[in-house]
C-alpha cells in the first residue's frame, strides 16, 4: 500500500468510529498521534493499537484481571472470596441511572474485537514489510 492508501484507511476507520459513537474517543486518539508527513502506515497503525488497547479495558480479561487481584487482598465479611464488583449506587444517582446497582462484568465481545485489531494491525505491518497488501 502507498501512504495515500494508509491516509485513506486511517480516514475511513475513523469515520466509523465517529459513525458508531465513539468520536470523543477518536478525537482523544487523534490528538495523541504524531503527525508526520508521509508516514500514514505509522499513524494507522499508531491508531489502531490506541483503539485495541480501550477496547481490552472493556473485555472480560481486565476485569477478570482486576477480580483476582482483589481476591489476593480483600477479607469480605463472610470470609469469601471476592468474585465479582458491584458499586451501590446514592439514591440520587440511582434515580438519575433509574437501577441502584451496577454489576462491573467485562464484554466477551470487546475480547474478540480487540483480537480482530490485533490480526489486523499485524497483517498491515506484514504488508508494509513487503511493499504490498495480503
Amino acid at each position: 500500500m502507498n501512504d495515500q492508501e494508509y491516509r485513506d484507511v486511517l480516514e475511513y476507520v475513523r469515520a466509523r468510529m465517529v459513525e458508531y459513537g465513539f468520536g470523543a474517543l477518536d478525537e482523544r486518539i487523534e490528538s495523541e498521534l504524531r503527525r508526520d508527513p508521509g508516514h500514514s502506515e505509522v499513524q494507522l497503525l499508531q491508531y489502531l493499537q490506541a483503539v485495541e488497547t480501550e477496547v481490552r479495558l472493556g473485555g472480560t480479561a481486565i476485569v477478570r484481571t482486576v477480580v483476582d487481584r482483589l481476591a489476593d487482598v480483600v477479607i469480605t465479611e463472610t470470609g469469601d472470596s471476592v468474585d465479582g464488583i458491584t458499586i451501590e449506587l446514592t439514591e440520587g444517582d440511582a434515580d438519575f441511572y433509574g437501577r441502584h446497582r451496577v454489576e462491573l462484568v467485562g464484554i466477551s465481545e470487546l475480547d474478540a474485537l480487540a483480537a480482530e485489531i490485533s490480526h489486523l494491525r499485524a497483517m498491515l505491518r506484514t504488508s508494509g514489510e513487503q511493499g504490498q497488501w495480503r
